[in-house]
């Protein structure tokens, strides 16, 4: 008893911790004097979700018809996470809910992983796995911060208890476990699959592993089919009842015929739908050109390959499970392996996915974790008595200690809606038309989408969906004079744009959201943005990034570098020549006459070279200096902020009708 309530005690203050870790440092940006300032930008699609559940308790709200224009929006989400909160939302204050919910289930996971880490490999790889749960850093930190409503926490958590129930083989927690993951996450599918996969092979093994299996498909396929509706459930159902008959087939056929009807049936599926065979290639394309920041690859920037970002999501316990695939491999042998098995091939599967996609890091670590404690707790256990405290201590300082280098990124800055945003959208609800009378739309980038749903109460014209998103793309692009009368015809009577989307000047030459505008058009992004070189005296090359005249005449450019973001002055380069080399079979532009002068003189030095047979086009050095005249679009004026104050990061412009 003395022995349980020590334990117990000891989760308790990880817990607490962790509780404490995702939630001190955020209290003073989160919770404002105004309300609750949300730290994510989808945090503002579940607010709304949840407040409109709350108010129609248990309805929920599945088509949100300011979610985007014109015709609103079915809701994206998996139900549970927003039922919980919006539940809880009855007796406590619902902002509060809402805000405290992530670091609450954050502590709740931290005792799941030690229970099935404790199940697997014993005592002390469960203390060191709790104190990896509580401690890490990279997304594992920040989507359990406090304001950070947005399901991935409880994605987590369900997964976590999931992989508890399995190694422990409780079939009935675990059918509630997968069917709740499974209601947190649409794209869950993916983990049911494993799982299958998972006893199917013990079946193979252990013939009274059945009725275990049976029962776990069973109650998770019955939590999930009255959502039968819901997006991409249609995958999970399908995995949960191919399940069922696949095991039912094993014990009856065995597994060569088994195989043998789920290849035919993998084949049949993707000749039906093809779209299935390209959902691998989506998970693990090192591509990412709509900028969603959880979509990007692992070990892939900015165009080359890097374990810096590894590092940085999975620490040093991503380090240690490599090796420990390998070292524990042998437990893989024998009736007693099950849950290692479990945790041994999740680990392998979400590693090699999370290159793919960063958002899966968190899953990986529910793979790491155990695995790197396990080992740890293996080699400790190979040491004299008198030694094993002190290799303990060190351990888990290694383990954890260098995540704290990244606590000040990810819990220091306000990642909530910026201040500037907040001003503009509390405009616009106040100083436009309702939209009820007559429905209108606000162009927009997909990133504000939910700000201007869940605070402007309007619909935007793009969300973080990404639906709208290409429409959006090519009018922020347009080069037509007369784009106004195209965004009216649209229906679009209002844009709001943000600095972001500008090229900003950079250590690597520009950065801003412009380059996931040009990717969501389907553009290229050199049409507007090049690099040119110069040899220098020691015969290399010096990258030298320009701004084209294209990218001055897009409408983004002309709403802004018009008037209230138009840097002073001019740019030190306004023209250049230049012409085509080839160095180690890679073509390049080498410049070979660079002009600056008025817009007269600049039209000369062009002429003049290209009568030379360069190449040469007017350019800028600057993205906030325009090469070209640039005039505001006909039909578009600005309406905030008023022409008396300093230009702020967010615009908003009337287009006229």
């Amino acid at each position: 008893m003395q022995s349980k309530l020590y334990r117990w005690a000891g989760l308790a203050a990880l817990a607490f911790a962790a509780l404490l870790l995702r939630s001190v440092p955020l209290l003073d940006v989160v919770l404002t004097v105004d309300g609750v300032n949300y730290q994510e930008t989808d945090a503002w699609h579940h607010i709304r979700l949840i407040e409109a559940q709350h108010q129609n308790w248990p309805h929920p709200l599945k088509v949100d018809p300011l979610s985007l224009y014109p015709a609103g929006q079915p809701s994206s989400v998996a139900p549970l996470f927003d039922f919980l909160i919006a539940t809880a939302g009855l007796v406590l204050p619902l902002d509060l809910a809402a805000a405290w919910a992530p670091p609450v289930m954050a502590a709740v996971t931290v005792i799941a992983v030690w229970g099935y880490t404790q199940a697997a490999f014993g005592s002390l790889a469960g203390w060191l796995a709790a104190l990896l749960a509580a401690g890490s850093a990279g997304r594992w930190l920040s989507m359990g911060k406090l304001g950070f409503t947005d399901h991935h926490v409880l994605e987590g958590l369900t997964a976590a208890f999931l992989l508890w129930a399995l190694v422990r083989w409780r079939p009935w927690w675990a059918g509630v476990a997968l069917g709740a993951y499974l209601l947190t996450w649409v794209g869950g599918a993916l983990v049911a699959a494993l799982v299958v996969a998972w006893m199917a092979f013990e079946l193979i093994l252990d013939r009274s592993r059945f009725r275990a299996s049976m029962t776990t498909l069973a109650l998770a396929l019955a939590c999930v089919v009255p959502f039968f509706d819901s997006l991409w459930m249609e995958y999970s159902l399908a995995v949960l009842a191919g399940g069922l008959v696949m095991l039912s087939l094993i014990r009856v056929a065995g597994w060569r015929w088994t195989l043998g009807v789920v290849a035919a049936g993998a084949g049949i599926a993707v000749w039906l739908k093809p779209e299935l065979a390209g959902i691998l290639n989506f998970i693990t394309s090192p591509s990412n050109s709509t900028g969603v920041a959880e979509l990007r690859p692992l070990v892939y920037r900015s165009g080359r390959w890097t374990l810096v970002p590894y590092f940085q999501q999975l620490g040093v316990v991503g380090l240690v499970m490599i090796p420990a695939l390998g070292l524990l491999a042998r437990r893989l042998v024998g009736s007693t392996g099950s849950g290692f098995r479990l945790l041994w091939g999740w680990a392998i599967v979400f590693l090699v996915l999370a290159a793919g996609q960063e958002r899966l890091t968190q899953y990986s670590l529910l793979g790491a974790i155990p695995l790197g404690a396990g080992l740890v707790a293996w080699l400790v256990d190979r040491l004299r008595p008198a030694l094993r405290p002190f290799a303990v201590t060190v351990a888990a300082f290694l383990l954890v200690g260098p995540s704290v280098v990244f606590y000040p990124q990810l819990l220091g800055p306000d990642s909530g809606v910026p201040e500037a945003w907040r001003e503009a959208l509390a405009w616009v609800r106040t100083q436009t038309p309702d939209p009820a009378a007559q429905p209108y739309g606000i162009l927009n980038w997909w990133g504000s989408g939910y700000w201007i749903t869940a605070l402007a109460h309007r619909q935007p014209l793009s969300n973080p969906t990404q639906a709208g998103a290409e429409d959006a793309a090519r009018l922020l692009l347009s080069e037509d004079p007369a784009v106004a009368a195209t965004m009216a015809k649209q229906g679009l009577r209002y844009a709001m744009v943000s600095s972001e989307l500008l090229l900003l000047p950079s250590e690597q030459g520009a950065t801003g959201a412009f380059t996931s505008v040009v990717g969501g058009a389907g553009q290229n992004i050199s049409n507007y943005i090049q690099t040119f070189y110069r040899a220098v005296p020691d015969g290399s090359l010096r990258p030298e990034v320009r701004f084209m005249p294209a990218y001055f005449r897009t409408l983004i450019a002309r709403l802004g570098l018009s008037g209230p973001w138009r840097h002073a002055g001019s740019a030190s380069v306004q023209a250049l020549a230049y012409v085509r080399k080839q160095r180690q079979g890679h073509t390049y532009k080498e410049i070979v006459a660079e002009f600056a002068g008025t817009p007269e003189q600049a039209d000369a030095f062009i002429a003049q070279q290209q009568a030379l047979g360069n190449d040469a086009s007017r350019v800028s050095d600057n993205p906030a200096v325009p090469c070209i005249p640039v005039e505001p679009p006909a039909g578009i004026r600005q309406v905030f902020p008023e022409a008396s104050r300093m230009a702020p990061e967010t615009l908003v412009f009337a287009i006229a009708r």
